[in-house]
């Protein structure tokens, strides 16, 4: 587990870091069925298989809502993706974007890192390419 905790003259500030091998997948708008006269909406199965993922790393490593339900967080998210071999810029202007990426990791959070992603009060994130395609969490209680 790589929980740091830091102590500063007025409270305890954790922190966590982790690294999720994973390509990032942009959350999936809801799908909607009718059957019967009845409206039946749904997430696409892309998204859940994505927040399955992420949820399953955040288990592995032993989190278990490591803050406090009224807590407010600062959360610092890099999506790293593969570079198409035809892109000669250095940085990822391209879909999907990263607000996306960010509702995916956030969802996924839910119950797991915080109790709801409505305690995420700052959000700093970046989109990069790399050859090892992951997400890098940095999340620091307010």
């Amino acid at each position: 587990m790589n929980i740091k905790i830091i102590h500063n003259e007025y409270e305890e500030i954790m922190e966590i870091r982790m690294t999720i091998f994973t390509e990032a997948v942009a959350k999936g708008r809801p799908r909607v069925n009718f059957n019967n006269g009845k409206v039946h909406t749904f997430t696409p199965e892309k998204t859940m298989q994505a927040e399955y993922v992420i949820r399953q790393a955040i288990i592995e490593k032993g989190y278990n809502m490591p803050f406090s339900t009224d807590k407010p967080l600062r959360l610092y998210a890099t999506f790293y993706i593969l570079k198409p071999k035809s892109v000669k810029r250095e940085y990822p202007v391209c879909r999907p974007d990263i607000d996306n990426y960010l509702k995916t990791v956030l969802d996924a959070g839910n119950h797991y890192l915080w109790n709801d992603d409505s305690q995420v009060v700052t959000i700093i994130a970046a989109k990069r390419y790399s050859d090892t395609p992951r997400i890098e969490l940095l999340l620091v209680g307010e």
